[in-house]
């Protein structure tokens, strides 16, 4: 059985780098719990709150891939800590925002630095062995939602105690810690010259499995976004306390971060394909269920969005690992795979085009009928992943006796 790769200082480096991985998720999940019912405060609708959430994912949808190239050419350290400080910038100015279009901008700047967060996805795989990047993927799934869950469930009690804004100070102050911890936590990359050129964009995207993920996570996503983003802004209508509002997004990432490690260990021994197509299933099955659900007489509306919630994060995560594999088991070269990685996340983020739209649906039809066009829309994720992936995992010989 093959060793983990031999890195000095192996242990404390990869603690830095899960430490700010954990961080910035979880300034993130401040942020995701809180923006919803900030934007009311201001004055916005479920379309402005569409813009605020969407516009995040708008500009790492454009800024992923070129983050990735900057990375390769000034090297990893450099650049992934520069997007750290962005990161905390942005989140930071977000305590002083009046307006929602201030707080549309502020998003911008944070968007710009959250670019490193998504790509330390490349980063945390180098850390292990080929034969499980599934449970590599997983781990860094888990401090993902670890983070969302313990900050966004604190940061709704906290905002109740001191306000939205000191709430977001205190987020921004956070996001020092990956400020330091990077320069520490990643492994250098060797100089240019010395680096094995990978295919590129094109050859990447024709890949079968790697495009079909990626329409398949883009339609998923679409689900997922609508989920965290409005139904916030939907059950505050409907009698749900503000001082639990992070739970919402809190329980979700529990959810999420709970089932990483095992789906990790499933897909590493069993295959990827249908743990992802269970995936792609999930998520719009939660979504249509809280179309309605909600609204019928005595629900109590606390438990069931949080359950909810709960069961769209267990079914997001259960295939995320498989995914992470499928993707780079199907990358043309070795190299091609944090390119490959940068693409997937930047389908991940191209739902939030959509969020305003979805919102003014809602402000114009209502939840209801929103939610059920958009779970309509993402079970067509489901169909193509379970016509059109490829398993990629290869079994094992027995040796001969």
């Amino acid at each position: 059985m093959a060793e983990e790769p031999k890195i000095e200082g192996r242990s404390v480096k990869l603690a830095c780098v899960l430490a700010a991985v954990f961080v910035s998720a979880g300034v993130l999940g401040i942020h995701s719990a809180l923006l919803p019912p900030f934007v009311t405060k201001l004055g916005g609708t479920a379309a402005t709150t569409g813009l605020v959430i969407g516009v995040y994912s708008i500009v790492l949808l454009f800024w992923l891939t070129p983050f990735t190239k900057l990375s390769e050419k000034f090297g990893n350290k450099v650049v992934f800590t520069a997007g750290a400080v962005l990161f905390a910038a942005g989140s930071l100015l977000c305590a002083f925002a009046k307006t929602p279009n201030q707080l549309v901008i502020y998003r911008i700047v944070q968007a710009v630095g959250a670019a490193f967060s998504l790509n330390l996805g490349s980063e945390v795989p180098k850390f292990f062995k080929p034969e499980r990047r599934a449970t590599a993927m997983a781990v860094f799934s888990v401090l993902l939602g670890l983070g969302g869950f313990i900050f966004a469930i604190a940061s709704g009690y906290i905002a109740a105690a001191v306000g939205y804004e000191t709430t977001f100070a205190i987020s921004g102050a956070l996001g020092v810690i990956p400020i330091v911890a990077l320069p520490v936590g990643l492994l250098p990359m060797p100089p240019p010259a010395e680096r094995p050129k990978g295919q590129g964009f094109l050859a990447i995207i024709k890949q079968k499995n790697i495009l079909i993920i990626c329409l398949s996570v883009f339609v998923l996503l679409l689900c997922y976004m609508s989920i965290l983003s409005l139904s916030p802004v939907q059950v505050l209508g409907l009698g749900f306390p503000v001082a639990q509002i992070g739970l919402i997004y809190g329980i979700n990432q529990v959810g999420y971060a709970l089932i990483q490690i095992p789906g990790g260990a499933l897909s590493d021994k069993y295959g990827r394909k249908w743990w992802w197509v269970l995936e792609c299933f999930l998520p719009p099955f939660a979504l249509l269920l809280l179309a309605y659900v909600p609204y019928m007489p005595g629900v109590p509306i606390v438990l069931v969005t949080v359950g909810l919630a709960l069961f769209a994060g267990l079914g997001l995560g259960i295939g995320t690992p498989s995914s992470y594999a499928l993707l780079m088991e199907s990358a043309p070269t070795p190299a091609d795979i944090p390119m490959a990685i940068s693409i997937l996340f930047t389908f991940c983020m191209a739902p939030g085009i959509a969020m305003p739209y979805i919102g003014r649906l809602a402000d114009v039809r209502g939840f209801p009928f929103a939610f059920t066009v958009v779970a309509v829309i993402g079970f067509a994720g489901t169909v193509l992943s379970a016509l059109f992936i490829t398993e990629t995992l290869k079994k094992k010989e027995q040796p001969s006796a």
